[in-house]
């Protein structure tokens, strides 16, 4: 009996599994695209198309970049003058 409850639930949220990571290739009014899980539409987006392909994503969120640098201020000439 319990093969059978696996195999019904495994059923009943595959589905669901799949639906989630669907990704939505989005166009703002001046062309910049823009990848979302979200729809489109619901970005106040249009919708350029359905990514299909398995997307991979690295999060860049959050990571600043350094600042540069300040100027070093020149050593002191240690020569008496």
């Amino acid at each position: 009996m319990r093969p059978a409850l696996l195999a019904l639930a495994i059923l009943i949220f595959a589905p669901a599994g799949a639906l989630a990571n669907e990704t939505f290739k989005c166009l703002d009014k001046a062309g910049k695209v823009t990848y979302s899980n979200l729809a489109c539409e619901k970005l106040g987006l249009r919708l350029a198309s359905v990514v299909i392909e398995r997307v991979s994503v690295i999060a860049t969120a959050g990571l600043a970049t350094p600042a540069p640098a300040a100027p070093r201020a020149a050593p002191a000439d240690p020569s008496p003058r």
